[in-house]
């Protein structure tokens, strides 16, 4: 592609001779206009394609102007050849394409700005999304580490309580076959019987 050095060079040069052309074309009432060849019929076709592409879309802003330019291009173009000059007309047809692969390269341009713009808001959702996970996940272990640590304390509390209900019911045994021991100790020894027929 052309760079816009020349293209706007070149669209300077072309706008004083056509509007020249154009005073002296209207003072002879030329025939109509020839249809658009070569570049300026590939021209031509682009921006319709584009305009069609984009109507009533937000990326006809970014090809308005170029597209306009080149159909302007293009059609002074069809002047200068119905006028016999064939020279300014080829050169107007390639000012004409000049403008319409511009506004081609300026919708490719756009379209790959959206495209990173929404690449790179997906990515932004998805890193949120992963913090968040990462902080539940964070959250979720301290709160199973607590879980664990309360469930052993309370499994201890338990084993202790457990030990000392097991010693106080031995203690109490003991101390009831203690008691009975003693009571036995204490009973009075009754007397042996005497024998049948014994001497008085």
């Amino acid at each position: 592609m052309r760079s816009w050095g020349r293209v706007a060079a070149l669209s300077a040069a072309l706008i004083v001779g056509g509007q020249t052309r154009s005073a002296i074309a209207d003072e002879a009432s030329p025939p109509a206009a020839a249809p658009a060849q070569g570049e300026g019929a590939t021209a031509e076709q682009i921006v319709m394609k584009l305009e069609a592409d984009t109507r009533n879309k937000p990326e006809a802003r970014v090809v308005a102007e170029p597209a306009t330019s080149a159909r302007r291009a293009f059609q002074r173009a069809r002047g200068a050849r119905a006028a016999g000059d064939t020279a300014h007309a080829r050169q107007l047809d390639g000012l004409a394409l000049e403008w319409a692969q511009t506004a081609e390269a300026l919708l490719r341009a756009a379209h790959a700005e959206q495209a990173r713009a929404k690449a790179e808001a997906e990515a932004h959702a998805v890193s949120t999304q992963l913090d968040r996970a990462r902080a539940l996940l964070s959250e979720t272990q301290a709160r199973r580490g607590l879980t664990a640590a309360e469930l052993e304390r309370v499994e201890g509390e338990a084993a202790e309580a457990a030990k000392a209900a097991a010693a106080a019911e031995a203690a109490r045994l003991d101390k009831g076959r203690k008691k009975k021991g003693a009571a036995a100790d204490k009973a009075p020894t009754k007397d042996a019987p005497t024998k049948k027929g014994a001497t008085r």
